[in-house]
């Protein structure tokens, strides 16, 4: 056996890679597009080839020849650079791809235009990188005659012991023969173990011919690089086999004589190929269990196969039936058809059916055929019209439909002609509907619902009103949505989501178990939100509500914990005789350019206070009442808030538990004052400060971590340096200061030298 690590079959491997790519005509057009040198291309592929021929000999040379161990070193190295050259090229032809089929244009005009763009960096660093690649392998191909190598190929010794050298190993061949194999099987487990625990980024593994091996290590499922693309011909040899998992790899079809693997009870994933060797009929003589997907459903030519897949007859708790998003169905008759072949069992629990291409569901779909169904997505079923009578389904607890294209109304026939439809439906998500318009249904319909979600259906009008035990109700991005959410809140209702839902209007009535508000550029009638209405609120998140002006309140909220306020642009006062939230944790602020007080007493009001955050607020420059902050307060963040910082000195409790102090944007010179900074603080961070010239050394007292970020005109440490207390320093992007304190020869490096934890630039 040998393990090649550059030469010998490794570097086939690679070459193959390297080769396909340097021949592709993307690669041509890349250079060619660009105006670079096509001899690049050709010059790499002649040096490669040069390399390949010599590295079989080294490999077998290295242990005897210091020198040629030291120029395979280099070989890696410059193989390695190349490969990583070629990934960065092959990335970006990618990328220009996507980004051209996602556009009108056609694809070669998208190409065109890339190539042609103004990326000249890219183009300097590409050529620059593939000329000195090309520089490496040539001195190194030159030293073949010095070092005595050959133009050959010989097998390893079938030592792992340089294994450990290779860090950025990507690719391993095993090549096994009658002569090399002779005491090899304890040297190959321990090899293969190391292999898995230490290479992470394998991308080509190939044990072929070792008959030996019998079990790979657990550590094989730390390859995230190592990519699955084809399961072996030879497969159905393996009769013993009961399970077989391969999800999320670049498998496109089943191989041959799959259908005779009797013993098979646990299949993930099983992909249909129009060759009739990938054909559903193969599953059915499967006795499988539990989860199964079936990918690439539009390849099933004759729905004959689907009904011999005999899914109905399988013990099957979970199915999957997935078809092409991008297929284009010819016959909806037939699409309708294989889906209604492709009935799933009885006992059935789960079920996702993702990019159907029929304009109707079979009745299996809805009727007593799936009474033990408790989940059942549907997604980007574009070609669909209406939906079937889910609600018949009498165990039915979540339903999710997405990406309905066709679907403009939703009735009565949704709901199905019980009395009581959706029975036992807990959790209902619409998502992606784009013209869906109109919802209506029976009163007596959802008597179980407790989360409804519609997100980005952005022509729907109105909602149903008859949710009674609705616990949760998310609308994100209903732009034409025009409601007031009065007659749809329950005594029930515990969370209240609204994103991008301008015309919706929040309750104006009491909402005595509704625990989380979460409004989000919406709602622009909301001018004030009253607390009283909500006497159980514990979060309270408002963000972009533009016509926000202030927070009302008449009593004391005693469950009321957070309150972040964030880029609401017309707010400007809390409520006028303070805020009273005893056990509020946390308030938040950002960008209310309006406000110029915070709450009134807050030492009072707000005892259990342990954070503060606020953020460009220019005009908060006091507090109001001449006091500070609740002495229970651990962390205090104030960005671009220079009046507010200004203002708080000499303004903290005696008994402040203060900790943390982050302070950004502040427009000194010098900094902290001497009482800005309590001496509880033990965490100060001073960041973004372009006019910081100086520290304070008085107003760093009893610090034990300080931390200077992106302060470029801050010129040295204080006169007196640092107090003996910091044991932490940081100090990132500060031109002028970091060649102060780099090393023990810089000017302020005697200020520092007693602190443990340094950091100082990169």
């Amino acid at each position: 056996m040998a393990a090649e690590l550059v030469g010998g079959a490794l570097l086939s491997a690679f070459l193959r890679v390297a080769f396909d790519r340097l021949a592709s005509p993307q690669f041509v057009d890349f250079f060619r597009g660009r105006k670079l040198d096509e001899k690049l291309l050709d010059n790499l592929k002649i040096m490669l080839h040069s390399i390949n021929a010599l590295a079989d000999d080294a490999e077998h040379k290295q242990f005897t020849h210091p020198h040629v161990k030291a120029w395979l070193f280099s070989v890696k190295e410059a193989v390695f650079d190349a490969e990583d050259l070629l990934e960065e090229i092959d990335y970006e032809l990618t990328r220009c791809q996507v980004e051209a089929e996602s556009q009108p244009q056609t694809f070669s005009y998208k190409v065109s235009n890339f190539f042609n763009s103004t990326f000249s960096s890219f183009n300097k660093k590409i050529e620059s990188g593939m000329k000195e690649v090309l520089e490496k392998l040539e001195y190194l191909a030159k030293q073949k005659g010095p070092l005595g190598l050959k133009e050959s190929t010989y097998p390893g010794d079938g030592s792992a012991r340089n294994l450990t050298d290779a860090k950025r190993l990507r690719s391993f061949l095993s090549i096994t023969n009658k002569t090399y194999n002779v005491g090899v099987p304890c040297q190959f487990k321990t090899l293969i173990d190391e292999l898995f625990s230490k290479f992470k980024f394998l991308h080509v593994l190939s044990l072929y011919g070792y008959s030996g091996l019998t079990k790979v290590p657990d550590s094989v499922g730390d390859l995230k690089q190592l990519l699955l693309e084809e399961l072996p011909s030879s497969l159905h040899k393996l009769t013993k086999l009961r399970c077989l998992e391969f999800e999320d790899t670049r498998v496109t079809k089943m191989p041959m004589h799959f259908g005779e693997l009797k013993n098979l009870h646990v299949l993930n994933t099983f992909c249909v190929d129009r060759n009739s060797a990938s054909s559903t009929k193969q599953l059915g003589g499967l006795g499988l269990h539990e989860k199964l997907s079936i990918n690439e459903v539009q390849n099933i030519v004759n729905p004959s196969d689907a009904l011999e897949a005999n899914l109905k007859n399988k013990d099957l708790v979970e199915l999957e039936l997935k078809w092409n998003s991008n297929h284009i169905p010819d016959d909806a008759r037939k699409e309708k058809k294989v889906l209604e072949n492709l009935q799933p069992p009885k006992n059935l629990k789960h079920l996702s059916i993702i990019s159907y291409c029929g304009t109707q569901f079979p009745s299996w779909v809805f009727d007593n055929s799936l009474s033990n169904l408790v989940f059942l997505l549907l997604e980007d079923c574009k070609f669909c019209l209406c939906l079937p009578p889910f609600g018949l389904l009498p165990s039915l607890k979540t339903l999710v439909i997405r990406g309905f294209d066709g679907i403009v109304s939703i009735g009565d026939e949704f709901c199905g002609s019980n009395s009581s439809s959706f029975s036992s439906l807990e959790i209902l998500v619409f998502y992606n509907m784009e013209e869906w318009e109109e919802w209506e249904c029976k009163t007596t319909s959802f008597p179980r619902l407790q989360h409804l979600s519609i997100d980005k259906c952005r022509k729907l009008k109105g909602l149903p009103e008859n949710f009674l035990h609705l616990k949760k109700l998310n609308i994100h991005y209903c732009d034409m949505l025009v409601i007031s959410l009065n007659s749809m809140v329950t005594s029930s209702l515990q969370l209240l989501s609204i994103h991008s839902c301008p015309l919706v209007n929040i309750p104006l009535t009491h909402c005595d178990f509704l625990e989380e508000v979460t409004i989000d550029n919406g709602c622009d009638s909301l001018t004030t939100f009253q607390l009283k209405f909500f006497p159980k609120l514990r979060l309270l998140h408002l963000k972009e509500c533009q016509n926000l002006r202030r927070i009302s309140q008449e009593h004391a909220h005693d469950h009321l914990k957070e309150i972040s306020i964030y880029d609401c642009p017309q707010f400007e006062s809390f409520p006028d005789e303070g805020l009273s939230a005893p056990w509020l944790l946390k308030i938040a602020i950002r960008e209310a350019k309006n406000l110029k007080l915070l709450p009134k007493r807050m030492q009072i009001l707000l005892p259990s206070l342990v954070e503060l955050r606020i953020i460009d607020c220019p005009l908060l420059e006091m507090f109001p009442d001449g006091g500070g902050l609740p002495s229970n307060v651990k962390h205090v963040y104030l960005f671009r808030c220079s009046k507010l910082i200004a203002s708080m000195r000499g303004t903290w409790d005696a008994n402040t538990c203060l900790e943390r102090f982050w302070v950004n944007m502040v427009d000194v010179e010098c900094f902290p004052d001497e009482g800005l900074v309590p001496h509880s603080v033990t965490c100060l961070r001073i960041s973004e400060c372009p006019n910081l010239r100086k520290l304070n050394y008085k107003g760093l007292y009893h610090l034990s971590s300080l931390t200077l970020f992106d302060c470029p005109n801050l010129q040295c440490l204080p006169e007196e340096g640092l107090p003996k207390s910091i044991t932490s320093l940081t100090i990132l992007d500060c031109s002028l200061l970091q060649p102060r304190c780099q090393n023990p020869k810089a000017e302020d490096w005697e200020k520092i030298a007693h602190i443990e934890n340094l950091k100082v630039g990169q």
